[in-house]
C-alpha cells in the first residue's frame, strides 16, 4: 500500500482487509508518526475546508498498523525511514 493508508480515513478496516489478502508479504509506505505529520494533516484539513477540496489526508499511528499486521499473522521484516516516509515490509509467520 504505497502511500494509500494516509489517504484513507478508516485505516483499521483498510489494513485488516488487505493484510488478510497478503499471502506471503505485506508492504506499506506511510508518513512517519510524528507531531509534524499531525500538524501537516491539521493544516491540510483547514485548507481543504477553506477551499472546498474533497481530498483529505490522515496521520495514522504506526503502532496501530503494526498491531493490525501482527494480529493478521504478519511480522515486521524490514523498516526504513526515507524523509517524511517510512517503508515497512511484513512477512507471514510460520
Amino acid at each position: 500500500l504505497d502511500r494509500v493508508i494516509c489517504c484513507y480515513d478508516d485505516m483499521p478496516a483498510l489494513v485488516s482487509r488487505s493484510t488478510a489478502l497478503a499471502a506471503r508479504a505485506y508492504a506499506v509506505v506511510l508518513p512517519i508518526d510524528s507531531w509534524a505529520a499531525r500538524l501537516a494533516v491539521w493544516g491540510q484539513h483547514r485548507l481543504a475546508g477553506l477551499f472546498g477540496w474533497q481530498y483529505r489526508m490522515f496521520a495514522h499511528s504506526t503502532r496501530e498498523v503494526d498491531a493490525l499486521a501482527q494480529a493478521a499473522g504478519l511480522e515486521r521484516r524490514f523498516y526504513r525511514r526515507m524523509g517524511i516516509w517510512q517503508v515497512i515490509v511484513y512477512g507471514r509467520t510460520g
